[in-house]
C-alpha cells in the first residue's frame, strides 16, 4: 500500500501552487537546460505529501483563529478542555505530516537525489547539491517554528494556565501555523521549479519507481493509509482537475474506493480535531 503514495503513472509534473520563484541565480543557470524538458516525473506522492502538510498547517491555522474568535467568553475552557483539542491538532500536523515528510526527505530522498545527480560533472551536480542544501536549510527553518508551535498549543491546554496566557498561546499557534504555512509554500516553489523537472530530466523512469521499494519499507501500512487520505483531500481541495486526473491514473482503483472507509475509520479519529466544532 505504501507503493501508492509515493510512485505514479507517467504523467508530466502540474504546478500545485501559484508564484514562481526567483531563477536569477548562478544555479538556476546551470539547471536551466534540464528544467524544460517535459519528461516524466514518478516521485508524486512527495509532491502529493508536502501539499498535505501545507493544507493541514492552514487548517491548524483556521481553528486557532476560530478559538481566538470565539464571541462568548471562554468560561467553559477554565481547566483548558477545549483548548485541549489544539494541542492534538498541533500533534497530527506536525509529529505525524511534517515529521513524516521531513523524516523520508532526510533519511531517504534528498540523500538518493545527492548520489543520482549531486555527483554529475560540468557544474550540475554541484548547482543541484546548492539547491538542495537551500531546501533542506529551509526545512530546518520550518521545523523550528513546527517546535514553537507544539509547545504553544500545549501551553494552551494548560488546565492552571491564566485566561490571558491562554488567549496569547492560541495567538501564537495561529501566526505560527501561517509561518509554516508560507515557509512550506516557498518550499513547494522552489522544488516545482527546480528539484522536479531535474529529476525527470536526470533520473531515469526505472530509477525513479525503484527509489518507491526504498519509502516502501519506511512507511507502514497503517500510516501509508492515512497519508493516502490527507494526499487525497489536498488534491481535491486545489480544484485542479488535471493534478485530479493524475491522482487517479497514480492510485489503484481500489485504494480509491478505500479512502471513505479509511477516513471515516482512520483518517477522522486522528485528524478530525482539525474540523472540531467548538
Amino acid at each position: 500500500m505504501c507503493r501508492l503514495l509515493w510512485s505514479c503513472a507517467v504523467f508530466i509534473v502540474l504546478p500545485l501552487i501559484n508564484g514562481t520563484p526567483d531563477t536569477s541565480t548562478s544555479n538556476n543557470s546551470v539547471l536551466s537546460p534540464y528544467l524544460h524538458q517535459d519528461k516524466p516525473f514518478h516521485i508524486q506522492g512527495w509532491r502529493w505529501h508536502t501539499l498535505s502538510f501545507v493544507r493541514d498547517a492552514g487548517r491548524l491555522e483556521k481553528l486557532a483563529i476560530k478559538m481566538m474568535t470565539l464571541q462568548t467568553p471562554r468560561e467553559n475552557d477554565n481547566d483548558g478542555t477545549s483548548s485541549a483539542s489544539l494541542e492534538a491538532a498541533a500533534r497530527h500536523v506536525i509529529d505525524f505530516n511534517m515529521n513524516g515528510l521531513h523524516r523520508i526527505e532526510k533519511d531517504l530522498f534528498f540523500p538518493w537525489l545527492r548520489e543520482k545527480i549531486g555527483t554529475l560533472k560540468d557544474g550540475v551536480g554541484d548547482a543541484f547539491s546548492e539547491v538542495l542544501d537551500e531546501i533542506e536549510e529551509e526545512r530546518a527553518h520550518v521545523s523550528k517554528i513546527a517546535i514553537a508551535v507544539k509547545e504553544q498549543a500545549r501551553v494552551a491546554s494548560l488546565a492552571d494556565i491564566d485566561p490571558a496566557k491562554r488567549s496569547e498561546a492560541i495567538s501564537n499557534v495561529a501566526q505560527m501555523s501561517a509561518a509554516l504555512t508560507s515557509r512550506t509554500r516557498g518550499i513547494m516553489e522552489k522544488e516545482e521549479t527546480l528539484l522536479v523537472p531535474a529529476v525527470a530530466a536526470l533520473v531515469s523512469p526505472k530509477e525513479q519507481k525503484n527509489f518507491n521499494n526504498k519509502v516502501i519499507r519506511k512507511l507502514g501500512l497503517l500510516d501509508s493509509r492515512l497519508h493516502l487520505v490527507g494526499m487525497y483531500d489536498a488534491v481535491w481541495e486545489v480544484a485542479d482537475e488535471k493534478e485530479r486526473e493524475l491522482f487517479n491514473e497514480a492510485i489503484p482503483y481500489i485504494p480509491r474506493m478505500m479512502i471513505p472507509r479509511w477516513r471515516d475509520k482512520l483518517y477522522l479519529p486522528q485528524a478530525g480535531v482539525l474540523d472540531i466544532n467548538i
